[in-house]
């Protein structure tokens, strides 16, 4: 019968994909045309090579209402070039990326989501620069777990006015007093 009229309501639509071996360039370039409103895009690899390339990736750059991004996999070989599609994703508010060949250059990229609160970078090797591209960003979390930061890095992250919850493990670099001291004296950081 189909559906009734919803007047000003909306639907969330939100596109999760469990199969990724079965997700190919053309599934996901239809997925875009069929759905291209959708506003939250799961892509977990879960260890199966899949069958995305990176030109097929730049289709999820249409979906310019998406506001949830979660797209990780250890055994993808994406990388930075390969999402440059995520700039022209201006309402994205979470971003979680896991994606192992990516490196922290796309911090480049992130920092023209002026809308992006949550971030997990955690498989990405970060840097010092890497950091303070993201500070530009109004972060409420972030998470990282893999890079050699220094002091710069902490005292940079520390300059997110917004930020209340920051994950940081498997972090090795010169990271002292003063890093950890402006990280301690954030207004909001939990």
């Amino acid at each position: 019968r189909g559906l009734a009229p919803l007047g000003n309501a909306s639907i969330e639509l939100i596109v999760t994909f469990e199969k990724i071996d079965a997700v190919t360039d053309e599934l996901l370039a239809t997925v875009t045309e069929v759905l291209p409103k959708a506003v939250s895009l799961e892509l977990n690899q879960g260890g199966v090579v899949g069958a995305l390339t990176g030109e097929g990736l730049a289709v999820i750059g249409s979906l310019t209402k998406l506001r949830r991004l979660h797209f990780w996999g250890n055994s993808w070989q994406f990388k930075n070039k390969d999402l440059a599609f995520l700039e022209k994703l201006r309402e994205l508010e979470v971003l979680d990326l896991r994606l192992y060949k990516v490196t922290a250059g796309i911090g480049g990229t992130l920092v023209k989501l002026s809308k992006l609160r949550n971030l997990d970078l955690t498989s990405i090797k970060m840097t010092d620069g890497a950091c303070k591209k993201l500070a530009k960003l109004p972060l409420e979390t972030l998470a990282i777990n893999d890079g050699k930061l220094t002091d710069k890095a902490m005292v940079a992250l520390a300059s997110i006015p917004t930020l209340k919850k920051l994950g940081w493990t498997y972090i090795a670099g010169d990271c002292g007093a003063a890093g950890l001291e402006a990280l301690a004296n954030h207004r909001y950081l939990e």
